[in-house]
């Protein structure tokens, strides 16, 4: 094979400068786009033909387009200062993203309270 590759250089020198400038094409287009650069919506893990697709489908149209994510952390402890302070940075940041309408988090919920026995 690599004799081959050897053989026919321009070829495959042309071929992977063709590849590099293709790729670079798609990812020019996709940045441009107004599309999301990654769509990792709920919808897009189902085929096509699926009935649950459209069961989410109608759901969505009854009661809103909104999908929820969820972020878990480790920490030996949620009420360590610095793990809260962490949280409360990644909700403040979370809640900064275009597309966001409502980040919960131990640090923003309400009526949340500490008790000795956690």
């Amino acid at each position: 094979m690599t004799g081959l590759a050897l053989r026919y250089r321009r070829i495959v020198i042309a071929a992977w400068a063709a590849l590099l400038v293709l790729s670079i094409a798609v990812l020019g287009v996709r940045m441009l786009s107004s599309a999301p650069l990654v769509d990792n919506s709920v919808g897009i893990w189902f085929m096509k033909d699926d009935p649950d697709l459209q069961v989410y489908e109608d759901f969505n149209q009854q009661f809103g387009q909104k999908e929820w994510s969820i972020l878990l952390l480790k920490a030996e402890s949620v009420f360590d200062p610095l793990f809260l302070r962490d949280v409360a940075e990644i909700t403040s940041r979370l809640e900064r993203v275009e597309h966001v309408t409502q980040v919960v988090s131990l640090t923003n919920v309400r009526d949340s309270e500490a008790t000795d026995d956690g």
